[in-house]
């Protein structure tokens, strides 16, 4: 078993529609800009923090922590949860894709994932917490 941990930084971004762009004949799909611009973010934080080395191979185990902006009209009591858009499955595909031959292969790898979106707290900006699991292929995952 080997688990990465990371902490990266900036306003959490989902997974855009693919848009469409005729070249020619041929029409090319590409990701909207702020999706590009989140999945770079995160693969510059993840590098920084990775010390060579080799792809993740085996099953994962994936779990993300969404710190999500507080807006300065929600009392400061009020709302631990985020149940605002974006949506937590967009969010998280944006992680998944960012990830791929960066930490592991493919994120067809991840075979359990838990996810939470919160507010982030005056302590802690926005961004995402990463812990990653992995198993060898014969080894038994305890909470199944």
């Amino acid at each position: 078993m080997r688990q990465l941990n990371f902490i990266l930084y900036g306003k959490p971004v989902a997974q855009g529609r693919p848009r469409a762009a005729r070249r020619g004949k041929f029409i090319t799909l590409y990701d909207p800009a702020k999706s590009r611009s989140w999945k770079a973010q995160i693969v510059e934080q993840v590098r920084n923090q990775l010390t060579n080395q080799p792809l993740l191979s085996g099953p994962i185990s994936l779990t993300l922590i969404f710190y999500m902006p507080k807006p300065k009209s929600l009392p400061k009591k009020k709302a631990l949860y985020h149940v605002k858009r974006p949506d937590l499955s967009n969010l998280e595909k944006a992680v998944e894709d960012a990830l791929n031959d960066v930490v592991y292969i493919d994120d067809s790898q991840v075979f359990e994932k838990h996810s939470y979106k919160i507010y982030a707290s005056e302590n802690l900006r926005p961004g995402v917490k990463i812990e990653i699991t992995e198993y060898s292929f014969t080894e038994e995952v305890n909470n199944i």
